[in-house]
């Protein structure tokens, strides 16, 4: 309640702080639930694998670190140069086609290796092994 009184910009570091440390786990989350919720499995062997985002701490740390890169390079290559090209080059067909070059690729790449991270994050689990076997067949 004091950050809300306060005239500081810096009294803003403290949510903004607590919201950037959990925006990693809450993106895993979003991304594990669709993965796992094509399983073959019930509800509540789903929502065990789920909440092991949560409780067993290599998934947690493991997610929480890959999330947080893939936030930045999304950053920078979704928001920020596309935002720079459109601001700071003067032709139009040079400024359009340096965005799409940018975010683009960049989104299909890190989309791509959200589903590789989540099955080698997930191998140790007999459940996802099973549901993506050809996949571990070929790669492991």
């Amino acid at each position: 309640e004091i950050w809300i009184q306060s005239n500081s910009v810096y009294s803003l570091l403290l949510p903004i702080g607590m919201i950037g440390s959990a925006w990693p786990i809450g993106m895993a989350g979003f991304s594990y639930s669709s993965k796992l919720a094509v399983l073959n499995n019930s509800f509540t062997t789903k929502l065990k694998l789920f909440s092991e985002l949560l409780k067993n701490g290599r998934v947690f740390w493991y997610s929480w670190l890959f999330y947080l890169a893939r936030i930045l390079v999304s950053l920078l290559f979704v928001l920020i140069i596309p935002i720079l090209s459109l601001l700071n080059l003067e032709n139009f067909f040079l400024r359009i086609l340096i965005a799409s070059i940018s975010a683009a690729p960049a989104y299909s790449y890190v989309k791509m290796a959200s589903f590789k991270f989540f099955l080698e994050v997930y191998r140790p689990y007999s459940e996802v092994v099973s549901e993506y076997q050809s996949y571990y067949s070929r790669h492991f």
